[in-house]
Formats: structure tokens, C-alpha cells, sequence
């Protein structure tokens, strides 16, 4: 059993604060590689919830092999060093994916990507790590309410008296200030 088989290790990060509307970005990580040449995975989301934007190798000198629709909901991601004069070794982030939450969703609900068919090549080997999901449950949206609670002023006295309707003040201030 190969060593470079036994140890890779494929991870996904991105916001913890997503709402209905936002776009995100998921950002996925190799770990323990070896002079790995390519990279490729099926990304699965349900269609309903999200929509694809793009996808952009985050490895110098690799390519993106332009993400390829599979079938509705389902993207071919491969990163690639094509000339394979840069091979990966250590652990790096590989890819970033921006997807785009659809607006009529309720605070709560759950959006999933899941990372499969994962294929990990150095130049003598494939492997294909265990797949991983990014999960998130969407945040209630932000306020529309941008109206001042309150108002004060150190060694100052403002008039009109402070009302979240009012915009404007006069601040007197003491001499010595």
C-alpha cells in the first residue's frame, strides 16, 4: 500500500454567515500531498437552493480546467498542473468555488456541496480520497432597520433631545474642551 495513498487528505472551509441572496465561497484543501499533478472532484448541491458561479485555481502555475456541467446540480472541478513542471507537495488550498444562495429561502434551511469522485494524481499514481460536504444552515437576514437607538455625547449637551427620528443635533461644548 502506497504511503501517498494512505495520507492525502481533501477538506472544504468557507463562511459560517450565509444568508438568502449572499454569495459564498467554499475553498478546498489537499493535505499530505506528494508531488501531486492534478486534482479533480464532482461538486453536488441541489439546484432549488443554490446556483453555480465560478470556480478559480488558488495554485500558481496550475490551470482550471473549465468546470464542466456533469448534469443539473452536478460540476467536474480539475485543477491541473499542465506542464507538470509545479507539482504540489505538503498541503495548500487548491480551489476556490463561489456559489450564489437563491433569495427565496427561509432562514434555517440547510444549503449542502458535496465534494465526490474525488481523483488525486502525482505522476506514477491515482488515488481517490474520501469525499467531504460543505454544510450551512442559512442566518436570518439582516435588518432593515438602521435607526439610531441612541445618542450621547461626552462633555456636551445636544438639543434637540435625542429621538431616532431626528438627524440633525447641535452639540454645545464647554470652553476648556
Amino acid at each position: 500500500i502506497s504511503i501517498f495513498a494512505q495520507n492525502v487528505t481533501i477538506s472544504a472551509a468557507g463562511s459560517s454567515s450565509i444568508r438568502a441572496g449572499d454569495t459564498f465561497s467554499i475553498t478546498y484543501r489537499i493535505g499530505n500531498a506528494s508531488d501531486v499533478s492534478y486534482i479533480g472532484m464532482d461538486l453536488s448541491f441541489d439546484t432549488g437552493k443554490l446556483s453555480f458561479v465560478r470556480a478559480a485555481s488558488l495554485i500558481p502555475q496550475w490551470s482550471l480546467l473549465s468546470p464542466n456541467e456533469i448534469s443539473q446540480g452536478k460540476i467536474r472541478v480539475v485543477v491541473s498542473d499542465e506542464d507538470q513542471q509545479n507539482p504540489l507537495s505538503g498541503s495548500g488550498d487548491f480551489v476556490r468555488v463561489d456559489f450564489t444562495v437563491r433569495s427565496n429561502l427561509s432562514s434555517g434551511e440547510n444549503i449542502t456541496v458535496n465534494a465526490t469522485e474525488i481523483a488525486v494524481a502525482s505522476f506514477n499514481e491515482t488515488i481517490y480520497p474520501q469525499g467531504v460536504a460543505f454544510s450551512r444552515n442559512l442566518l436570518p437576514p439582516l435588518s432593515s432597520d438602521n435607526s439610531l437607538r441612541s445618542l450621547t455625547v461626552s462633555n456636551a449637551q445636544i438639543s434637540p433631545d435625542f429621538s431616532n427620528s431626528v438627524t440633525n443635533y447641535t452639540a454645545n461644548v464647554p470652553f476648556s474642551v
